[in-house]
């Protein structure tokens, strides 16, 4: 797993391993920086997504698929 660790305790996804806590697509977790809804910062060629953005993005987040019928 690719998790960078700051000296502050700070922690950073790849986009990849950021997939795979959210349970989404590469693609998916692209799109969500492009559309701003998962803050990133670019280091070189990575992008890297700060754990407290994933937690709150993965808090906030919609449930997928049709409601259920009561």
């Amino acid at each position: 797993m690719k998790v960078l660790e700051t000296k502050e305790g700070d922690r950073f996804y790849t986009v990849r391993e950021a997939a795979k806590q959210l349970g989404v697509s590469r693609g998916r977790v692209l799109q969500l920086i492009c559309r701003k809804q998962l803050p990133s910062i670019k280091v070189g060629m990575i992008r890297l997504i700060a754990e407290k953005h994933l937690l709150a993005y993965a808090r906030n987040r919609r449930p997928r698929g049709r409601a259920k019928r009561q």
